[in-house]
């Protein structure tokens, strides 16, 4: 058995601002990157959930996707993820860019269990569907951390977290391919393999360093191939603007609670603060002007 692995795309139609690239250009360069990653080695494609980031996009993204998923010589399987749907809900699946594709048989959507004569069966958990256990492969899209003992705490409290160890001991799956963390690995253990590919952009400035990875299987052996980055295109100098501007925010309401002058009347709160902070007199004037009902 021999099968391409990737989660997480995060597809989408504006730039997310850590970057400084053309987006647009740099995502079909990276879809053109694993499309012929997938017909070099001449196999289908797993995509574990989240393959765009927000359930409706504009048409220039849209046909972006079908113009180069369409270059596909090989199937490409999918489930979807929350972020593939509005809202998050899955009511509005067919209602998405991720359907779309579906429809324009780019992409094939699995609702429950795919059967492939070469692959042989392939069964699918989207966000929210419940696993159930199985033979052959499996793609769900849930937190899945390596090890349980390395769930951060503030994941516990969620249900479907769990680790790739506990996950490949619940179930008889030869492969399960997750989806939702955006952290590259995978897991080999008792003759079972889950690979996490961990998202194929930098799409936040933590991940800069972060190189997008997504994974071979084949047989049992697995081999990870990195997308070709470069380290600049994402950038860390907004943080620290707004590091500041929390900073004044929290100064700011730490004056309101600790001000012994602070009183009851909302009008008198308002002139206190014109007359403790730099306030143009345009912008006083239509503060009052509304206070009075005279907008």
């Amino acid at each position: 058995m021999k099968i391409l692995c990737a989660s997480d795309l995060h597809l989408r139609d504006d730039r997310p601002r850590c970057r400084t690239d053309n987006w647009y250009e740099t995502t079909r360069s990276r879809l053109q990157w694993l499309i012929g990653l997938m017909n070099e080695n001449k196999c289908p494609l797993l995509i574990a959930g989240d393959i765009t980031d927000k359930g409706s996009n504009n048409q220039t993204l849209e046909n972006l996707l079908l113009e180069e998923f369409g270059k596909a010589l090989f199937p490409i399987w999918t489930i979807n993820g929350q972020h593939d749907t509005q809202y998050h809900s899955p009511k509005w699946l067919r209602k998405s860019t991720y359907w779309v594709m579906h429809q324009a048989k780019v992409i094939e959507h699995i609702e429950t269990k795919l059967h492939n004569n070469i692959i042989g069966d392939i069964s699918g958990f989207s966000f929210g569907t419940p696993m159930t256990n199985g033979t052959g492969i499996a793609m769900c899209h849930r937190s899945v951390y390596p090890t349980t003992a390395q769930i951060p705490f503030f994941m516990g409290e969620h249900t479907d977290t769990i680790g790739a160890d506990e996950l490949l001991d619940q179930f008889d799956y030869e492969l399960i391919v997750s989806g939702d963390v955006h952290m590259p690995f995978y897991l080999q253990h008792d003759g079972k393999t889950l690979i996490n590919p961990g998202g194929l952009f930098r799409q936040k400035s933590d991940k800069k360093y972060t190189i997008p990875t997504v994974y071979l299987y084949e047989d049992g052996v697995v081999t990870g191939f990195e997308a070709p980055i470069v380290i600049d295109n994402v950038v860390q100098e907004y943080l620290i603007a707004e590091k500041a501007r929390d900073s004044r925010i929290t100064a700011f309401v730490e004056r309101l609670s600790t001000s012994a002058e602070i009183g009851l009347s909302f009008r008198d709160n308002v002139e206190l603060g014109f007359k403790t902070n730099k306030v143009r007199q345009v912008v006083k004037e239509l503060v009052l002007k509304a206070m009075s009902n005279e907008l």
